[in-house]
């Protein structure tokens, strides 16, 4: 039965597909293509056609969109075509199954043209197969096109994942051997020196400072923008705010946490008074430059660098899981105590870091911490 071929016509979709400019003047062979022709209708949410059913139609988008859904892929959609666009095509040139489901997104009309009808069609006007190849042409060379910048895009992140991981190895042997340094330095022997507090302040300072200027120059050999280890300005102010915000509630637990020590437990504490500034020295005036420090060598290169290297939704947790705990098996030497309270803090800052993106907010933060924590006495539990 012939179909509406002039209401076919007023469809945007089909005369681009046909390149119909004139459809007063149609020629013999598309006015039978249109005549073979079907508009089918679908509801948001039908199956037009399955993966693995026999291909014996083509269709083309007159309006709505549909979901494309590969079955082997555990139901994933891998693309979204609308108005003007076609599928099912191979179907009329092979006899192959269907390659994927096509779901209705939406409510949907399409143009449908069997392979039968093609092959009848192709018989008596054999050019018209030209129209088909040339749609199939664009059709592979905008896949290549996206294909090429996938690969471009997966080389590139290969490359900046095979870079993340030498830095964290490199990262982390780095830490390795400053703890068996740090081990040494508190050992039995140095201990019977007298000029034992000074070099251990000076070579952990100093084990520091190497540490630094190595992890910044693989940074740089990598070309990596320095954004991407938290050295960056963006988003600031609401960082310092979180920080102090932050900072300030765990100080006021210090603070209380001391005061009901010295009322239940008196002599726990050496010192009577909540603060007390004579532990204050020139170690609490640098820590303004080494809070900074750690923190970019802890979260701005470990915990930064996991985050790339870890897949899937939790691998912020993981990243601040393990950086963690690295950074607490750091104070390991010096008690467990400490150890712990590292754990912990480092727990607190590497959270702040995933959410502010910057080191500004957590550097803030370990310098009020870590001060007030060292002039209310708790640094001498340690």
């Amino acid at each position: 039965m012939k179909q509406d071929v002039k209401g076919f016509l007023s469809s945007k979709a089909l005369c681009n597909f046909l390149c119909l400019v004139d459809i007063q003047t149609l020629p013999d062979e598309f006015n039978l293509l249109l005549q073979r022709m079907k508009r089918i209708s679908f509801r948001s949410g039908d199956v037009i056609i399955k993966e693995g059913d026999p291909g014996d139609s083509f269709y083309l988008i007159d309006h709505g969109q549909v979901a494309v859904i590969s079955e082997k892929e555990d139901h994933r959609r891998i693309g979204v075509l609308e108005e003007g666009d076609f599928f099912g095509e191979l179907a009329l040139l092979t006899q192959k199954p269907r390659t994927a489901t096509i779901k209705a997104k939406t409510d949907t009309s399409v143009f449908q043209l069997s392979r039968q009808d093609f092959e009848e069609i192709t018989k008596r006007f054999p050019a018209i197969n030209g129209t088909l190849l040339n749609k199939l042409y664009d059709r592979i060379k905008s896949a290549y096109n996206e294909l090429e910048e996938k690969n471009e895009q997966l080389e590139n992140l290969n490359r900046i994942r095979t870079q993340l991981a030498s830095i964290f190895i490199s990262v982390v042997l780095l830490i390795t051997f400053y703890t068996f340094v740090l081990v040494f330095l508190h050992s039995d022997f140095i201990a019977r020196q007298s000029f034992a507090g000074s070099i251990r302040e000076y070579v952990s300072r100093g084990i520091e400072i190497v540490t630094l200027l190595i992890v910044i120059r693989m940074i740089i050999n990598s070309r990596l923008p320095l954004n991407s280890f938290g050295v960056t300005l963006k988003g600031w102010k609401r960082s310092v705010l979180e920080s102090v915000a932050v900072s300030s509630a765990v100080i006021v637990a210090l603070f209380l946490l001391k005061m009901l020590a010295n009322t239940y437990r008196p002599g726990i504490f050496k010192e009577p008074q909540i603060v007390c500034f004579g532990y204050f020295g020139l170690s609490y005036v640098t820590y303004i430059v080494v809070a900074p420090l750690q923190e970019f060598i802890t979260r701005g290169t470990v915990q930064s660098t996991l985050e790339r290297l870890f897949t899937g939704r939790n691998s912020g947790f993981l990243a601040i899981l393990v950086t963690s705990f690295l950074f607490g098996s750091l104070h390991v030497y010096s008690s467990i105590p400490l150890a712990v309270s590292a754990l912990l803090t480092s727990w607190l800052w590497g959270w702040m870091y995933h959410r502010q993106k910057t080191l500004v907010g957590v550097s803030l933060s370990h310098f009020l911490i870590g001060n007030a924590a060292g002039l209310m006495g708790y640094w001498t539990f340690f």
